[in-house]
C-alpha cells in the first residue's frame, strides 16, 4: 500500500478538491504521507510555489509536503513525481463529464492514466464531502478478463483499510445467459482475487452501465469504486472508457481507476 499520496494541484479550488480524500485515505491507511505538487513552466512557477506555502499552511499539520515542479507538461512531472517516490499513488481531481457534456475525463487525469502503470484515485465534481463509510467497502466494477488488472490493487486496499471487498458487473436486461446463473459469471474474477478473502457478488441488470454503477454506489454505499479503462461490458457493447469517465463524473465517491489490462 502506497506511503506517499501525490495530490497534483494547479491553483484551482476545483483541484483542491483531491486533498480532503487524501488525507482521510492517508489517515486511514497510516504511515502515508502527502506530497502536493504542481508543475507549471519557468515564468509561472513563483506564484505557484507561493500558493503551495499557502496550501501547506492551511493544512496545519506535518504530513503534507509541497513541491513545484518546473515543467509544462503537467501530467509528465506528475507521472516522474509517482515514479521518482517510493511507494506512491496518485490522488487527483478530476473534470470528468458525463452522458450528458463532452466525454473526457480531463486531458491531465487522461495523459495521466496513459503514463503510470499504477491505479490513481480520481475524484470527481459530483463526489460527497462525507464520502467515507464506516466500515469502509471497495467496490469492483469488474467486465471480464479487460479489467483483472484491477483486482489485486482493488483486495489490497480493501485488506490495508481493514474493509469490505464487493464485486459487482452490469449485465444488460437481455443477457438471458447471465440471468441463468449471475453469479456464475463471477467465477473467474473470484479465482484471481483468491479464495483466501470474503468477496460480496453484486450482479446489476441495466442498460446503462454508468447510471447502475453510480446508483448502486449510493445505495450500497461504496466507501471507493475501482475500474479499468479500454474494455467492454458484456452484451451492452459499451466502451469502458467511456462508462469509466461517466462513472468518475457522477460518482459520490473517489474512483480507483488502472488505465486498461496489464
Amino acid at each position: 500500500m502506497p506511503k506517499t499520496l501525490i495530490v497534483p494541484v494547479d491553483g484551482s479550488e476545483a483541484s483542491e478538491r483531491a486533498l480532503p480524500v487524501a488525507r482521510t485515505l492517508a489517515a486511514q491507511l497510516g504511515n502515508c504521507d502527502i506530497l502536493v505538487i504542481a508543475a507549471a513552466p519557468a515564468d509561472d512557477a513563483d506564484a505557484l510555489r507561493a500558493y503551495l506555502d499557502t496550501l501547506a499552511e492551511r493544512a496545519g499539520t506535518d504530513v503534507i509536503r509541497t513541491d513545484l515542479v518546473e515543467d509544462a507538461d503537467p501530467a509528465a512531472a506528475i507521472a516522474r513525481a509517482a515514479e521518482n517516490a517510493s511507494d506512491a499513488m496518485i490522488c487527483m481531481a478530476t473534470h470528468g463529464r458525463g452522458r450528458l457534456a463532452a466525454p473526457l475525463l480531463g486531458s491531465v487525469a487522461t495523459e495521466v492514466l496513459r503514463q503510470v502503470s499504477d491505479p490513481v484515485v480520481l475524484v470527481g465534481p459530483h463526489c460527497e464531502p462525507a464520502w467515507w463509510h464506516d466500515p469502509p467497502r471497495v467496490v469492483v466494477c469488474w467486465c471480464g478478463q479487460p479489467s483483472n488488472s484491477i483486482l489485486r490493487p482493488a483486495r489490497e486496499l480493501a485488506e490495508a483499510l481493514e474493509g469490505e471487498l464487493c464485486v459487482q458487473s452490469v449485465f444488460h436486461p437481455l443477457d438471458t445467459h447471465m440471468a441463468e446463473n449471475p453469479l456464475g459469471e463471477f467465477e473467474a474474477a473470484l479465482e484471481r482475487i483468491g479464495a483466501d478473502i470474503d468477496v460480496h457478488l453484486l450482479p446489476l441488470t441495466s442498460d446503462y452501465p454508468a447510471g447502475a454503477l453510480v446508483r448502486s454506489a449510493r445505495e450500497l454505499p461504496a466507501t471507493l469504486l475501482a475500474m479499468t479503462t479500454h474494455a467492454r461490458t458484456g452484451i451492452a457493447r459499451a466502451a469502458l472508457g467511456s462508462v469509466t469517465m461517466d462513472v468518475v463524473h457522477h460518482s459520490p465517491c473517489p474512483v480507483l481507476v488502472v488505465g486498461g489490462p496489464r
